[in-house]
């Protein structure tokens, strides 16, 4: 149960640093985020590593993209898998990637602009926080 609660703290942690870095500046915390992605794989003594290929999918998508997915939303979800399992990641994964999916629909109508680009880990962060609010409520 305590050790649930510090990863779910932690990746909260990752994820609202992020967030906010991403929100304002457009870019993470690199230093920030390799020392909790080094953190996490140490402290679950690489229990969970295959939460951490989505992260290696977006990294391989930045490459391939010409980096139009930005490389930092695959570090983020690397260091936030270091933390938690493969159905976590996902389950941040999905509703954070149709969230900004909607979104950039909704902007890209209202402002009548065909290509936008919008910050991924915010809405990650959205995602992580709508699961952990009622897991708190229920404990």
């Amino acid at each position: 149960m305590q050790e649930t609660r510090v990863t779910e703290m932690m990746v909260l942690l990752i994820l609202t640093v992020n967030g906010y870095s991403d929100l304002m500046r457009r870019q993470i915390v690199l230093w920030f985020s390799l020392v909790l992605l080094a953190a996490g794989i140490i402290c679950h003594k690489g229990v969970h590593l295959s939460a951490m290929l989505p992260g290696f999918l977006f990294l391989a998508g930045t490459v391939l993209s010409g980096e139009r997915v930005g490389a930092g939303d695959g570090i983020v979800l690397l260091s936030c898998g270091a933390w938690t399992d493969l159905m976590t990641i996902c389950s941040i994964l999905i509703p954070g990637l149709m969230a900004a999916f909607l979104t950039g629909m909704v902007l890209g109508i209202i402002r009548q602009r065909r290509e936008m680009t919008l910050p991924l880990v915010p809405f990650l962060w959205l995602s992580w926080l709508l699961q952990l609010v009622p897991n708190l409520w229920s404990s």
